[in-house]
């Protein structure tokens, strides 16, 4: 799991009543610092938001001068969230207890003035050796770290190791991770296997803001890795990539289609070969064991996705509303190719590049999604396209939505404005067509909705000490348990858990 441990209070804002000085309308300044050493940071990103309809809308973006200030000018009355960010620190919201929460509101009046200072705290860091059998260092070695509550293991960042054998990783978000080093031939021909770091079971590291973890040495372990010998048959492609956990790597076929990689550790795999034109491609999964591996696969057209949209009682339907969104998931999810995300609005024909793919749907207030389901698929919302082929996907909608709205106050029952409001379906596949967590913000009385909701059981809490809440972040606050019903609007009125 990610640390969650609070932080200090992050900024300090003022508010006067003073008329803004030079502009009609609020006026909202302030500077940027570093949390260690309170020096201004030139050049960080700062940006405004506002709350209209249930969501925060993005207004105005401007970067800090060299002294860290900045400033909006001419805001109408309204209830804004600013947030500022800056490469190699972590993004701080204004308001925030602890480094993922949702930041406070800055309601502002008419004419009003009010004077922020914001203070960044640097990405944590994982530092080592990688030694060799005697203790010495090795140069050369590529050192991944993952996310130890990702499943499949994600890869958040990697380095690699000097002339001194040593490694730094940086760039990391609080949290638990596991440390690898990558496969590597020596110059005796003698092999290394990727090998975690307290192997033979992988040890949790901690990494925090402002610190670097470390010496996290690791000595990895000798064995045989795995080379592979492919061709593509069908058609000509112009490059061949190989996707692991840990990472990709990239190579081009001869004039016969044939292609190698070499030093490949013993796992699982996903091959993916493209022509110049993008309009073939071949693809396939494959696992990879020491010594020599052999592949064949086929190029043929690239996958076409056709999605078709119907009303669960049959009636008439607006595909416009609707929009169905192609995630790419598995060993290949981070394509080195460039391409448009895979998205459509009703119904229609999508090419993608082959692979799994997870659908989520978008709908219009009045529709909540029954169901979305993939030709010969074995799981909800999953798509798999292969070369040559074109799959169907029926997403079923319903124009029977439920909503969900009521009031968030504070302790004294005070109305709590711009307040994030989580909801999470009980149900696991219930979870999956929602499409995950839902947010809303509650108004400038305080009152959120949830429109166009499918029925069944919910879990709901508001706090403003979250951003985006896991599964697992509903078990520690006290949510409220809620049944809605098809075509029904249900309310539920939720205090404020934690403090602005």
């Amino acid at each position: 799991m990610r640390l969650r441990a609070a932080l200090p209070l992050l900024l300090a804002c003022v508010v006067t009543g003073v008329p803004a000085r030079l502009a009609v309308g609020a006026v909202l300044e302030g500077t940027v610092l570093d949390y260690a050493a309170a020096r201004p940071l030139a050049r960080s990103r700062v940006a405004l938001t506002t709350v209209r309809n249930g969501y925060e809308l993005p207004l105005k973006t401007v970067l800090t001068g060299s002294g860290g200030n900045f400033r909006f000018e001419g805001l109408p009355a309204g209830t804004y969230f600013l947030t500022a960010s800056r490469a190699g620190y972590q993004p701080a919201r204004y308001g925030q207890k602890r480094w993922d929460g949702a930041g406070a509101p800055i309601v502002l009046g008419a004419d009003s003035e009010f004077s922020c200072e914001l203070r960044l705290r640097r990405l944590g860091a994982v530092s080592g050796t990688v030694l060799d059998e005697n203790g010495i260092g090795l140069p050369g070695n590529t050192v991944t770290a993952y996310l130890a509550d990702s499943r499949p293991l994600r890869a958040a960042g990697s380095a690699v190791s000097d002339d001194r054998g040593i490694y730094r990783i940086a760039g990391l978000q609080p949290g638990v991770y596991y440390i690898r080093t990558g496969p590597q031939k020596l110059e005796d021909e003698r092999s290394l296997l990727p090998t975690f770091f307290g192997q033979p079971s992988p040890a949790p590291v901690s990494v925090n803001l402002d610190s670097e973890t470390g010496p996290i040495d690791i000595q990895p372990v000798a064995g045989s890795l795995g080379y592979l010998r492919g061709r593509i048959t069908g058609a000509p492609v112009s490059s061949v990539w190989l996707f692991s956990d840990t990472g990709s790597k990239q190579t081009t076929p001869n004039a016969a289609g044939e292609f190698t990689f070499d030093q490949l550790a013993p796992g699982d795999y996903e091959l993916l070969g493209r022509a110049a034109s993008g309009s073939v491609a071949a693809y396939g999964k494959l696992r990879i064991r020491s010594g020599a591996n052999q592949v064949v696969l086929t190029a043929a057209a690239i996958p076409l996705v056709r999605i078709r949209i119907e009303e669960s009682e049959a009636k008439p339907v607006d595909p416009k509303r609707i929009t169905i969104s192609l995630k790419r998931q598995g060993l290949s999810e981070q394509l080195p190719i460039p391409q448009p995300p895979p998205m459509l609005t009703g119904n229609g024909v999508l090419e993608v590049m082959p692979g799994e793919y997870v659908a989520t749907v978008q709908t219009s207030p009045e529709y909540y999604v029954r169901s979305v389901r993939a030709q010969d698929a074995p799981e909800l919302n999953v798509v798999e396209a292969l070369p040559g082929r074109t799959v169907e996907v029926v997403v079923t909608v319903s124009s029977r939505p439920a909503v969900l709205s009521g009031k968030v106050t504070a302790p004294g029952g005070a109305p709590v404005a711009g307040a994030p409001v989580f909801l999470d379906a009980l149900d696991p596949e219930l979870r999956v067509r929602l499409g995950g967590i839902r947010m809303a913000r509650s108004d400038a009385e305080g009152v959120y909705r949830f429109p166009g909701l499918p029925p069944g059981d919910y879990q709901v809490f508001s706090s403003f000490e979250f951003d985006s809440p896991r599964e697992q972040d509903f078990k520690s606050v006290p949510v409220k348990v809620v049944t809605i019903q098809e075509g029904a609007e249900a309310a539920l009125d939720l205090d404020l858990y934690g403090s602005m």
